[in-house]
């Protein structure tokens, strides 16, 4: 449980392991601390104050200088279509896939951290003395994330109010544990990313289904599932620690007069 002890380590004040910065990592609740970048790759860098890497300046007043390709030359090939975000308040630059307008405009996502490996290259600019500020990995709650609603993952209002004797499953209730996901469990499993400094955190493994969709370890039976089968990135996903975590509180606070439910699995 290395992984759950890191981050209630971070979430009672204590700092990241092995982290880039002794700063805590950033939590921005909308997208605005992210500017889009005009010629994506092929603008010229700015360096952790600012400016841009501007080598030099041709007679007819053409500038020359380091693009943002030079700094970041491993990322596209990590994840192709990613696009490069400047961030003016860390003084650096988050990435993301897709053609989209604003990062919170990703369909199907309640938060983002940025990757482990989202880091510059030493070598461009390094001759010419130019720096990049060292930030540690940030998180992005989406608006929607903070707003219970409907019956998806993660949707209901609190922890608190899982334990009332309204709110409390019953013995036969059938259900399985992501069913009960509160809107603060969207935060308690993006934390598991960041306290990963080494970057073998991953939401799935890297895998496409019979269908060709994204094998991604968040529905409970899912996870389950993947366990059963012996899958080995399974311990480096967050959700599954997420859940367990839930399942563990509802068990040792059932409301008066009731039994404490232990969920057991239900998949066939």
């Amino acid at each position: 449980m290395a992984r759950k002890s890191q981050v209630t380590h971070c979430l009672s004040g204590g700092h990241l392991v092995n982290a880039r910065s002794n700063e805590n990592p950033n939590i921005f609740c909308n997208d605005q601390f992210a500017e889009e970048v005009e010629y994506a790759w092929e603008q010229f860098a700015k360096d952790a104050t600012g400016a841009e890497m501007i080598t030099g300046q041709h007679r007819r007043g053409r500038k020359t200088g380091i693009t943002i390709e030079e700094v970041y030359p491993h990322i596209q090939d990590i994840a192709p279509g990613t696009l490069p975000w400047w961030c003016p308040e860390l003084g650096g630059y988050t990435f993301s896939t897709g053609l989209i307008e604003s990062l919170c405009a990703k369909e199907g996502r309640q938060a983002l951290t940025s990757r482990a490996d989202a880091y510059p290259s030493t070598v461009a600019g390094s001759s010419l003395g130019l720096t990049y500020a060292n930030f540690n990995r940030h998180v992005l709650l989406f608006p929607s994330s903070l707003t219970p609603a409907g019956t998806d993952s993660h949707s209901q209002p609190s922890v608190a109010g899982l334990v009332t004797s309204a709110n409390y499953p019953a013995l036969n209730d059938n259900r399985l544990i992501d069913k009960f996901g509160t809107v603060s469990c969207t935060l308690y499993h993006e934390m598991f990313h960041p306290v990963d400094s080494a970057g073998t955190d991953r939401d799935g493994p890297d895998e496409r289904d019979a269908n060709g969709k994204l094998i991604q370890y968040y529905a409970a039976k899912t996870i389950i599932l993947a366990n059963m089968a012996g899958a080995a990135q399974i311990v480096n996903a967050p959700e599954p620690y997420v859940l367990i975590a839930l399942a563990a509180y509802m068990y040792r606070n059932p409301p008066a007069g009731k039994t404490g439910l232990f969920f057991v699995p239900n998949v066939g």
